[in-house]
This record gives structure tokens, C-alpha cells and sequence, in this order.
């Protein structure tokens, strides 16, 4: 396909037939062994203009085409390469078959290499090409699009020889070959950067600087563009001599930075977050792909990140950065965007004496040293998008992760960011966590209370690793007495312990510290609330305030992965989480507050309930319609265990007025939900 279609048959030439027959072969083959059907195959082959009967052509085809390509094929025998599918054919070969598809596997394999490595690797494959692709089927329809994608492949694998060739030293060879790069696509921007940066490794700093400022004339009179920042920020390196830049680009003493923290020593489940996290990076061959790792605080985003930033650090020849934004740090503000970026320029051997001063201009440098490298880029515990949005790189080839405890909407919808939410802990994850930390031996010993134990961390990482090292600490403690303390009153007291700065409810605190007053005010009412979810009219009712402010906090508390929309349009806490939220409204709510806001959400039930029960059982008047009565029993339908606890509430209060509207107001939607099990 790296030319004109053709192929070989036990290492030796054969003949694909007419210049129809070798279409209809490279059809297939643009297909990349998707089935094409057979009414595509004719609008392909002869754009609208088919013979009398073109199902024979395509057959004769086919026969001629097996002949070729399966010569030892009995004569009725199945066919292996070209095969009959349902609706049409398709070719079914391996990727090492095909030159195109080798190419395509080989240069993912070569990104992936040291310099020294890639260098041979892709200046063997580069000797594949042997013209046009599809050769002088070029520009029919069919191969335009394969073509137009293979083209681009091309250039990337020739990009990325001649970076090899500068860092390894071979700086002859990169400016002959950057040079041709420059004549073949003169708009291309990395072919102008790699040809200025030759010549700069080379002495001639003014051959280079007439590069840059032709390359800018040239787009300037076609395209009335500005050169891309890159080049700028090239073209001032070059004049002011930054040679931090050029040793960058060179490989001349460079620094390979890593900064992984070491990997957690008991890691479990998480496979199909590391499976997305793999899926993304290797989807991304053009773009640098950005992931962030969102959940509660205590989930384990930072163990997920580390760990798969080390099962993957071979993927990065060039470095893994690791940076801690403190973005939720109670002793410590978060780290500035400029104070992060120069943390990263001095990792990757900017001297500290020749740092720009300002954001956009530190920037531009890390860009420009990233530029061609495969560097991971992890950036841990971040407070906004605005916090690492200057610390993405530009190229492609690096890769970020991110984790936060707020969802960084914009950096999704502006640098398309993949989300990767982080849940709690499955139980058997859970359970196989806790037994690796404390030994087999001893979680069996009591499987009962290890099972306690392991239901009371709720899925949470850190409430688990919490819980173990006092077990650690305490051989002779029987885990049943712990289990006890976890599921007591004032549960969170069990997760605390001398020199444990990181139990869940100072994590916890992190992220309720950074909410709005009445989002906060929210949050601790929320965990007054007698059912297990509610929804915003419930917490409108609750808390007395408008449906619309309301909408706006609990979206804030989504956000923050302080609660969970579990369900679209209903709300509910983690068990850790409405523990803590308890106690901070017993800290900071008066009791006549807090028996108000109860009182509120049984009245908030009951009233709605008669509502919904006036509709089963109306009372006079015209009878409502199917729809209204669907819509009642939905509603009771989600609401009953909020209901029924809210009727529970009533009873221990002895509000007799409550109890008695609640239970009338239930009776006709219980029997109608026993009328539809019996």
C-alpha cells in the first residue's frame, strides 16, 4: 500500500491483474479487515457508473484475486485471505502482512523507544515507503481518506527520526533530513523547528534564525498567519543563547526526571479505571492526553495514579514529572501555576538563572522542551483547571494525569480532558485489601468481624489502611472489639490515632473547608435528613430555601465528591460521609436547629405524600387522568423509604398528626404495590 498496490506470494512477485481488480484489493485493504459491502464496492469501483452486471465483475475478482493470493487453496476450498461476509468481503491478514499496517504497529513501537533505539528502528521503516500511497489510485475516493492518515503517519515517523538523530548526536544526518522535510512541507511547523534547531546544534545560529524568519513570511503571505508559538519562543532562545533550550532539543545533558513517589505497597481492583487510563494514552498518537482522576477524599487517586504511572514508566523514555499542587492541604496555600512551572523547567535542567519571569513565557519554555518527548506528567491533588491548565504540554508524545477532589469541568470541555471517576472500593477489592495488609492468617482467624471491619470503611482506601495499621500496631487486639468501635456511636473516633495525620475525617475537612457558607450549612443538614437519598425539593424543604440555590449547592457538594448523584436527580452521602457530616452538625448546628431541619423534612413528606395519595384516592371531583396516577405512583415508588422513615421519625417524636397523615397517606400506594407482587 506504501505505493502502488502490490503484493508478494512466498516472497515473490505476483500479478494483482487489472487496474479495476488492484482497486477493488485496495478497497479491501483501506477497510483495514472491516467487512465493505458489496453496494459500496460498486459505488467505489465505478462512481455511479457500474457494467450491465456488476455482481459478476466483483465475482470474477475475487476468484482471480484468491488464485493469486492463495494459490495452494483447494479448489472449494475456504478461502483465509480474502474472505465473504454477509454483506460484502473483506481481507483478513495479519498486521505484519500488510506494509501499511507494519508501518503503523512499528512507529507506535519506535515512539515508545530511547533515541538510540527509535533512531534505526524508524529509519528502517521510513525505506518502505516506495511513492504515493495506493500509488496511482491516489485520489479516487476510496483512498483518499487512508491516504490523506498514512501521509500524516509518514511525516510523523520523519519527524520523529530526525529528533532522534539530534539527541543521540547525529546532527549531520537530522539537518540533511529536516532540510528535505522543510522542501517537501515548507507550512509544517515542527519540520521549520527541527531544521532551525539542526543548524543552532550545528554553529550556524544565523542559518537558523533565517529559517525561523522565512518559515514566517511563508505562512504570513499564504495563510495571513503568525508562527506558532514554538517557533517563537525558538527564535528568542536562539537570539538570546538560551542553550538550556538547545540541550533540551539536542539531548546535549539532558535530565531525565524520576520523581514517581514509590509505588503503594498493597494496591487492589481499579482495573477497569487502569484499563481507560491505558486505552486513552495509547488512543492519543496526535494529541496529549490529559486524565483526571476525580473521587471523595480517601478513595485512593493518588495510589491509582502512581501505580499506573510506574506499571507505564517504560512507555516514557524521556521522564515522569510528579508534582503536589496542594490543592486541598490544610496547613498550606496551592502551589502557584508559576512556582509549579518552575519546579517543572529546573526538573528538566533549566538553570534557575535563566527562567522567564512570567506564566505565559514559562509556558512557551516547557512546551518547547517537551516537544518531541515522551515525558509523563503527573500532577497530583489539584484545587482548579486554573491551577495546571499552563502546565499541559503542547505536542504530542507526553501524557497527564491529574487527580482532584472536584470535578475540573473546564479542563474537559477546553483541553478535552477524559473524567475518571473514582468510587469507593468494591466489597471483594475491599476485603482482599484489608487481608493483604494484615495478613491472612489473622482476617481469617475472625472472618466475621473482618467482614465488620471491612463494611465499615465502606470501600474507602484510606479508612482501610487506616484501620489496619492499628491492627498492625495492636497484635493481641481482637478484631471483633475493633469491628464494635467502627460500627458504635462516634464511629469516625475509631479511625483516629496517634500519628495518623491522614485519617478520613481530617481528609474529610479538607474539602468541607473550602465550601461556600450556605453549601456548607447544605452539607451538614443533608445528614439530619431520615431517608437514605433525597431529592431537591426534599432538600429545598429541609433547609428552607429556594429549589433553584439549593440545585446550585448540591451540584457544588456533586462536584467536591462530598455527596452522589446516584441516581439522576436523587442525592445520597457515603457512609464516612454523612458520619462526618453528623458530627459537624452537632458541632456547629444548635439542637433547636437541628430539630427544625428534621422537622422540615417529615413535613416536607408528609405533605407531598397527601399530594400523591390525592391522586390514587381522589375525593370528588372528575377522576385524574392515567398519566397523573403513573406519575403518583413513581413517586411513591422512589420516595417510600424516604417516606417510611420519615413516618419513623414521627412516631419517636410523638407527633400523632404527622404519624396519622403519613400512614393514611401511604395506605392506598402499599396496597396497590401489594395488589401488583401478589
Amino acid at each position: 500500500m506504501l505505493g502502488p498496490i502490490e503484493a508478494e506470494v512466498g516472497g515473490r512477485p505476483v500479478d494483482l491483474g487489472r487496474r479495476q481488480q488492484r482497486a477493488f484489493l485496495g478497497i479491501l485493504l483501506a477497510a483495514r479487515g472491516t467487512a465493505v459491502s458489496t453496494d459500496r464496492l460498486v459505488e467505489d469501483l465505478w462512481r455511479g457508473r457500474p457494467p450491465a452486471r456488476p455482481v459478476v465483475s466483483l465475482q470474477t475478482y475475487v476468484s482471480n484475486l484468491r488464485r493469486v493470493l492463495e494459490p495452494r487453496r483447494p479448489r472449494r476450498g475456504p478461502a483465509s485471505v480474502l474472505v465473504r461476509r454477509a454483506t460484502g468481503y473483506a481481507v483478513r491478514l495479519p498486521e505484519e502482512a500488510v506494509d501499511a499496517w507494519r508501518f503503523e504497529q512499528s512507529l507506535t513501537r519506535a515512539r515508545a523507544l530511547p533515541a538510540e533505539q527509535a533512531r534505526p528502528e524508524l529509519t528502517g521503516i521510513l525505506r518502505w515507503w516506495r511513492g504515493p500511497v495506493f500509488g496511482e489510485a491516489r485520489d479516487e475516493p476510496w483512498a483518499a481518506p487512508e491516504a490523506t492518515r498514512l501521509d500524516e503517519l509518514h511525516l510523523l515517523a520523519r519527524e520523529h527520526a530526525i529528533r532522534a538523530a539530534l539527541r543521540i548526536g547525529e546532527h549531520t544526518e537530522a539537518l540533511l533530513e529536516a532540510r528535505q522535510l522543510v522542501h517537501d512541507e515548507p507550512l509544517r511547523t515542527e519540520g521549520c523547528r527541527l531544521a532551525a534547531l539542526a543548524l543552532w546544534a550545528a554553529g550556524r545560529e544565523p542559518d537558523a534564525l533565517d529559517v525561523l524568519r522565512r518559515h514566517r513570511h511563508l505562512i504570513g503571505d499564504e495563510l495571513g498567519l503568525d508562527p506558532a508559538p514554538v517557533l517563537t519562543t525558538l527564535e528568542q532562545a536562539i537570539l538570546s543563547q538560551r542553550r538550556e533550550v538547545l540541550r533540551a532539543g539536542t539531548g546535549g545533558h539532558r535530565t531525565r526526571p524520576a520523581q514517581l513517589p514509590s509505588r503503594p505497597a498493597v494496591f487492589t481492583g481499579r482495573q477497569r479505571e487502569q484499563d481507560e487510563l491505558t486505552a486513552l494514552v495509547r488512543a492519543s498518537a496526535g494529541t496529549v492526553p490529559v486524565a483526571v482522576i476525580t473521587g471523595m477524599g480517601g478513595v485512593g487517586k493518588t495510589a491509582l495514579a502512581v501505580h499506573w504511572a510506574h506499571e507505564h514508566r517504560d512507555d516514557f523514555p524521556d521522564g515522569q514529572l510528579h508534582l503536589d499542587l496542594r490543592g486541598f492541604d490544610p496547613a498550606a496555600e496551592p502551589v502557584p501555576a508559576a512556582d509549579a512551572l518552575r519546579s517543572m523547567l529546573t526538573a528538566l535542567g533549566t538553570p534557575a538563572g535563566a527562567l522567564p519571569s512570567g506564566i505565559p513565557d514559562r509556558a512557551a519554555l516547557l512546551r518547547s522542551l517537551l516537544t518531541g518527548q515522551r515525558v509523563l506528567i503527573v500532577l497530583d491533588n489539584a484545587r482548579d483547571a486554573a491551577q495546571v491548565r499552563d502546565l499541559i504540554p503542547g505536542g504530542a508524545g507526553c501524557a497527564v494525569l491529574i487527580t482532584s477532589r472536584v470535578l475540573l469541568t473546564d479542563l474537559v470541555t477546553t483541553h478535552h480532558a477524559y473524567p475518571v471517576g473514582l468510587a469507593p472500593l468494591a466489597a471483594v477489592d475491599a476485603h482482599d485489601q484489608l487481608t493483604r495488609r494484615i495478613g491472612g492468617t489473622r482476617a481469617a482467624a475472625d472472618p466475621g468481624a473482618t467482614r465488620a471491619i471491612v463494611a465499615a470503611c465502606d470501600g474507602l482506601p484510606l479508612a482501610l489502611a487506616v484501620v489496619a495499621a492499628r491492627i498492625a500496631a495492636n497484635p493481641s487486639f481482637p478484631l471483633a472489639a475493633i469491628a464494635r468501635e467502627l460500627t458504635g456511636a462516634g464511629r469516625l473516633d475509631a479511625f483516629a490515632a496517634a500519628g495518623v495525620s491522614r485519617d478520613p475525617r481530617t481528609v474529610l475537612s479538607w474539602s468541607y473547608r473550602h465550601l461556600p457558607d450556605a453549601t456548607a450549612t447544605l452539607f451538614r443538614h443533608l445528614a439530619l435528613h431520615p431517608g437514605p437519598d433525597v431529592t431537591v425539593a426534599a432538600a429545598a424543604g429541609l433547609s428552607a430555601t429556594a429549589p433553584d440555590i439549593v440545585r446550585r449547592s448540591l451540584h457544588q457538594l456533586v462536584a467536591a465528591h462530598l455527596i452522589r448523584e446516584h441516581r439522576p436527580g436523587r442525592f445520597r452521602f457515603h457512609d464516612l460521609l454523612r458520619a462526618y457530616a453528623t458530627e459537624l452538625a452537632d458541632r456547629h448546628d444548635a439542637p433547636a436547629v437541628r430539630e427544625l431541619v428534621v422537622r422540615r423534612a417529615v413535613d416536607h413528606y408528609r405533605d407531598s405524600a397527601l399530594v400523591a395519595s390525592a391522586v390514587l384516592v381522589p375525593r370528588g371531583g372528575p377522576l385524574p387522568p392515567p398519566i397523573a396516577v403513573a406519575e403518583a405512583l413513581a413517586w411513591f415508588d422512589a420516595e417510600c423509604p424516604n417516606l417510611l422513615a420519615a413516618l419513623s421519625v414521627a412516631v419517636r417524636q410523638g407527633d400523632r398528626v404527622s404519624c396519622r397523615q403519613l400512614a393514611r397517606a401511604l395506605a392506598p400506594y402499599l396496597r396497590d404495590r401489594l395488589h401488583r407482587i401478589q
